[in-house]
């Protein structure tokens, strides 16, 4: 609790009270009127400090007056502000009145013998006046100030206005500045002959707006301007929302409240606790590494995240994996990730044709200035009259003596000084003697340094890098030693991390120096490891590599291979870089998911190389712990020699692995080796070739080799790469595998379709959810056409031969397709027909080859000229013995029916074809939803949500709602202009008349029975001789009505189908009406006879359910269909939102459905179907735990 105490307050703000006043006032109004983003005000605000706010029926506006006077003598003042209130603000009800003074009582003698304490006169005047302008006055004067709202709840606020001591306040303001100063040298674009280049990275910028994202970390290489994104966010939204930065070194403290200068972080956490959106910004998180006690900054964070803030991270992408894992163990959030991407060269040409500068011709300087720091520095000493043409070393010693040196020999000391303090210390601030002051300023003056208080802080990271280099030169040149030189340097991770930059630089620079150094230092036992370690990533990351691997070979292969396990460690934690190719080709941002890596450095192939020819030496069984280096590798080069090399290891490796002497197992690491074999498929043909074939031997023999490649390249996305590498051996391995011989009935799994068909049905080749992506054929179609047909007609025919033996021949109708001198027999079977549209009781493996066969002519079309495609469909057609295949060649006509008419019309020509098709449509119009209520009641269908998602979209083909019949009458009438011309629609209409008479023919002798007569229809349908073509304008467009002219039996039996239908969907919009709603759908709302009138859907509810259970006149099997479930949904949805609308005679009808659906649970001859009502039911439970509290029990029982 803080005691107001007015004295503290004038001395305090003595330069401007009544501003202070204002503002204590305001903050108050705030509060108390609960404004938390604060009230908008005008500059010079007339009659009330900021514009009114409304609350309830009130409209309330504030005035402060810090007086040194009576508040009698200011009446006037006031009595004018009230006046003023009112004119401009004539909405305005109530009007707060804060000041430091109180009124005064007078003791008048008229009309008041006992001399009772009054009101003022000033004050009763003031009152009178608000009461006639309407206004009510509310006083808040000095008592007000020590209340418990301001003097207890307050008590943050009153502290800063009222206490000597360091507030809150003042935490805040240090903390605004620190942030000024963190971000004050940072330049937000690049200066040149008077233009300003500025760098836009737009999507960064908007995803830190983004509220959303608690965690954001915004990572690239150094001086790529990562901070430069974040100033920019805190340029655009300072003023509307609280953000902060600090120097990841900056928690180098032993406690927390280090941090916030001994005060509580806490306190300074929660004090912007009304605020919905809050930053902190931690800059350079790279620095995190350098910290010797990571709890304070885990504790930070943590308590930040805790009390609302988003936290923005800084960092070089080395660190990157380090930081994101950081927050997922301390948070268990999921970083937002923001990749900051150098310059690509094309863009640094731009620019420089844009501004009118001259890149330097050497290609290290060139890459180096891909980075806007880099870019920054050469254009600001920009000159091009250089004679010598510089190189990377010139160009950044020519900055270091611009920029640090500058002349002035003392700058350089200081600099390298504080440099070398700073990696040690691990301090981002740093003190300067007193001799140093005037050198440190002018190193301020041109921002290399930075300053808070009587401390300077060096400006950018690259500037220490810079400085730190120099150090070691300079030791490395003055060393009596090798350990020596090491014990100079120290240990700290900044010093490491320029060793590790310099000596590449000397191995860049072909040292002859270094190299002796290097070899002394790694023989050199009192050298200590991570000197060694600094040594090997650096040699890993330059040419030197392979020389190292030849000359330290004894010293790698000795001690159990200690030094070969230590190098690959190296390369996996620290030789690899951001690799966005994989995004690009995704079509995604570097900021829309997770980052991928790519090796750098030669050290790679010199690692796998000295693997691969010391294999022997090795060990098939010690090759396992390098494993992983080869499938990073294949992972992101997928040719060349080291690949070879790298796949060659993994294939060996794997043959040892499935070996009779070794134990296998599937799981991730053996799924790894498989797909770095895949990768490198193209490298190794001879040595896949082989093993392929072993397999396809020993299925022969009846034992299966190397199941889980065979897996991998039937089944997985990762060996596609072998099937496009070796299409003819991938297609006999799936002849191996897929085919199984037909066991004996007794010995049969209850007539399965994988056994009627004679194909596998393990489980490693189940192929279900079926897709087009399923298998492999639709990538060897794309790879080898002519093979992969052939395949499939040969896989196709023999699977449709072993289900006639199967169910026996007289149970299939047979049709001779003669197309042009060969004549084919096709089994006829209507599943058979629809199996590439996944409706029928056939094998997935088969629906997958068929929809991938349909998916590849479907999307290839366009690429085929002249008469090819059609040349392709009457291979088909006179290759296949089923129905299957020319249901696939139906929907290519369909789609293409323009110029595929010769193909089309030797499909008409059979009858059963165009009914197959008839029925096939009918499935298709509502295919789509059933998938989309599969993947409802299945959550989604997660695990193979890429083959569902397939399915789904060859639904939206437009061809789908077309037909064989349908194209038959368009052939008639229609023609695509520059394809068809008239001479050639009349051709085909008069072959398809011909056609249309044999089938005429062909039903005389059996026209009246049930079938003739639904043929007979399809046929008035399907011919133009015998429509009436009527037109009409329907929304300035002519619709074309075509009206078969009907013979009277057809004419009868056409009427009856459509009072029929009437009747089954009579109950249609009751059971849309109800789905939805339990859906969340708005399209309920379009029901309104339900949704308006309850009533009326009860009603409608009973009919139907007298309906469904009249024994005497039982419903058709089509009306059950429809509706068998509607009334269990209009029940559960009338209950669970209409309630209240019922009465106690509807309830418990409703309720009484819903509790015998229910109760099927326990019935074991129960199961769940989709769309059977009892997902209502259980959607329903939780309201019937309230509105039938006695059946609980029951309820709970069910649940369970």
């Amino acid at each position: 609790m803080i005691r107001p105490n007015w004295d503290v307050f004038k001395a305090k703000f003595s330069i401007n009270p009544q501003y202070h006043f204002e503002w204590f006032c305001y903050l108050l109004f705030c509060k108390e009127t609960n404004q938390p983003q604060g009230i908008f005000r005008y500059k010079n605000q007339s009659a009330i400090e900021a514009e009114p706010v409304d609350i309830g029926d009130d409209c309330l506006g504030f005035q402060s007056k810090f007086y040194s006077t009576t508040l009698s003598s200011n009446k006037a003042e006031i009595i004018d502000t009230l006046k003023k209130a009112k004119r401009d603000y004539p909405k305005l009800t109530k009007l707060y009145l804060y000041t430091n003074q109180e009124w005064g009582q007078a003791y008048p003698t008229k009309n008041n013998p006992k001399r009772k304490a009054q009101k003022s006169a000033a004050q009763k005047e003031i009152e009178e006046i608000a009461i006639g302008l309407d206004i009510d006055l509310l006083w808040r004067p000095a008592s007000y100030f020590e209340s418990p709202f301001v003097c207890q709840d307050c008590a943050d606020l009153s502290k800063y206005f009222f206490v000597r001591d360091t507030s809150i306040f003042d935490l805040i303001s240090f903390h605004e500045r620190h942030t000024e100063s963190i971000l004050k040298n940072i330049k937000q674009s690049i200066p040149f002959n008077g233009n300003e280049i500025s760098i836009e990275r737009s999507n960064v910028l908007a995803s830190l707006k983004d509220p959303s994202f608690k965690i954001s970390i915004v990572s690239g290489k150094g001086g790529v301007g990562k901070t430069v994104e974040v100033k920019k966010f805190y340029q655009d939204s300072k003023q509307a929302l609280p953000i902060f930065a600090f120097k990841a070194n900056e928690f180098e403290v032993e406690q927390l409240d280090d941090v916030t200068k001994g005060k509580s972080i806490t306190d300074f956490l929660t004090f912007f606790g009304d605020s919905t959106d809050k930053v902190l910004i931690i800059d350079s998180s790279e620095k995190l590494m350098d910290l010797n006690n990571l709890e304070p900054f885990k504790e930070f964070i943590d308590l930040s995240v805790e009390h609302g803030w988003r936290i923005i991270f800084t960092t070089r992408d080395y660190y990157f994996d380090d930081l994101n894992h950081l927050c997922l163990d301390i948070l268990g959030v999921i970083p937002n990730k923001l990749y900051v991407s150098d310059l690509t060269e094309r863009e640094l040409e731009e620019l420089a044709e844009e501004f009118t500068f001259v890149l330097p011709a050497n290609s290290r300087l060139r890459s180096l200035l891909q980075l806007p720091f880099y870019l920054s520095a050469y254009l600001r000493f920009y000159d091009t009259t250089l004679e010598v043409p510089m190189d990377l070393a010139g160009f950044k010693n020519h900055l270091w003596n611009k920029r640090i040196k500058a002349g002035d020999s003392k700058r350089e000391k200081l600099f390298s000084e504080l440099a070398l303090q700073r990696a040690n210390s691990g301090k981002f601030y740093l003190p300067v003697g007193t001799n140093d002051i005037k050198t440190a300023e002018a190193l301020l003056s041109d921002e290399v340094l930075g300053e808070k208080d009587t401390t300077f802080f060096i400006s950018h990271d690259l500037y220490e890098e810079w400085a730190l280099e120099k150090f070691i030169g300079i030791s490395f040149a003055n060393r009596l030693s090798t350990t020596d030189f090491f014990y100079c340097l120290g240990q700290s991770l900044p010093i490491r991390r320029s060793f590790r930059l310099w000596i590449s630089e000397q191995l860049f620079l072909n040292n002859p120096e270094i190299k002796i150094f290097i070899e002394s230092a790694i023989d050199d036992e009192e050298i200590e490891s991570i000197w060694k370690d600094e040594i090997i990533t650096a040699i890993l990351l330059s040419d030197y590599s392979s020389t190292f691997f030849d000359v330290f070979a004894p010293d790698i292969l000795r001690d159990d291979l200690e030094l070969l396990h230590r190098i690959s460690f190296i390369l996996r934690i620290a030789c690899k870089e951001i690799d966005n190719s994989t995004l690009t080709l995704l079509g995604l941002k570097p900021s829309d998911t997770m980052y991928f890596t790519k090796p750098k450095g030669k050290g790679w192939t010199a690692f796998i190389c000295f693997v691969y020819e010391n294999r022997e030496k090795i060990g098939l069984k010690t090759l396992k712990a390098f494993i992983p280096v080869f499938i990073e590798w294949n992972g992101s080069v997928k040719q060349g020699e080291t690949t070879r090399k790298a796949s060659m290891l993994c294939l060996e490796y794997y043959k040892w692995l499935e070996s009779e002497d070794s134990y296998l197992s599937r799981g991730k690491f053996l799924d790894s080796i498989l797909k770095a074999i895949a990768n490198g498929a193209g490298e190794i043909k001879n040595e896949l070739a082989f093993l392929i074939d072993e397999i396809c031997i020993s299925i022969g023999n009846g034992k299966t080799s190397y199941e889980y490649l065979a897996k991998l390249i039937l089944k997985e996305f990762d060996g596609i790469s072998i099937a496009q590498a070796l299409p003819n051996k991938t297609l006999e391995l799936a002849n191996a595998c897929w085919l199984k011989p037909q066991e004996s009935e007794e010995w049969s799994r209850h007539k399965e379709s994988e056994h009627m068909f004679g194909v596998v049905d393990d489980y490693d080749f189940n192929y279900h959810p079926e897709s087009a992506l399923q298998t492999p054929i639709f990538v060897l179609l794309r790879t080898d056409l002519k093979a992969t047909v052939d395949f499939i007609l040969n896989f196709i025919n023999r699977t449709t031969l072993n289900l006639v033996n199967y169910c026996g021949e007289e149970n299939f109708k047979v049709h001779e397709l003669t197309i042009g001198n060969k004549t084919t027999r096709v089994f006829l079977d209507q599943s058979l027909w629809g199996a590439y549209r996944g409706v029928a009781n056939v094998p997935d493996l088969i629906k997958s080859i068929l929809m991938a066969l349909e998916k590849f002519f479907l999307e290839n079309a366009t690429y085929f000229k002249g008469d090819n495609l059609e040349a392709w469909l009457k291979y088909i057609l006179k290759n296949t013995n089923s129905s299957a295949l020319c249901g696939v060649v139906a929907s290519i006509v369909l789609a293409n029916k323009d110029r595929l008419f010769n193909v089309a019309k030797i499909l008409i020509e059979v009858k059963d074809f165009i009914q197959f098709d008839t029925a096939r449509l009918v499935s298709d119009s509502h295919q789509k939803g059933q998938l989309e209520m599969v993947a409802k009641m299945t959550g989604g269908i997660q695990h193979d949500r890429i083959y569902h998602n397939e399915r789904v979209k060859a639904c939206d083909a437009e061809h789908r709602k077309s037909s064989l019949e349908n194209i038959c009458l368009y052939y008639q009438l229609f023609g695509k202009q520059g394809v068809v011309d008239e001479a050639e629609v009349q051709r085909r209409q008069s072959e398809l008349w011909n056609v249309l008479d044999k089938h005429y023919d062909e039903i005389e002798s059996d026209r009246d029975s049930e079938s003739s007569k639904l043929w007979r229809m399809s046929l008035a349908r399907m011919d133009r001789r015998k429509m009436d073509i009527e037109t009409e304008v329907v929304e300035d467009k002519i619709a074309i009505n075509f009206n078969p002219r009907l013979e009277d039996d057809l004419k009868y039996l056409s009427d009856s189908h459509q009072e029929k239908q009437q009747q089954d969907h009579r109950f249609l919009a009751l059971s849309l009406w109800a789905r939805h709603k339990l859906d969340n759908n708005d399209d309920y709302k379009k029901y309104e006879q339900y949704e308006l009138h309850p009533h009326q859907a009860l009603s409608d509810l009973r009919t139907l359910f007298d309906k469904l259970t009249d024994e005497e006149v039982p419903p058709s099997e089509s009306f059950f269909i429809y509706n068998h479930a509607t009334h269990i949904y209009a029940s559960a949805t009338l209950l669970k939102y209409h309630h209240g609308d019922l009465d106690e005679d509807g309830i418990n009808f409703c309720l009484n459905l819903v509790e015998d659906m229910l109760k099927q649970v326990f019935d074991t001859s129960y199961q769940y179907q989709i769309s059977d009502g009892m997902d209502s039911c259980f959607q329903l439970i939780p309201d019937l735990f309230s509105y039938v509290p006695e059946n609980i029990a029951f309820y709970k029982i069910i649940l369970i």
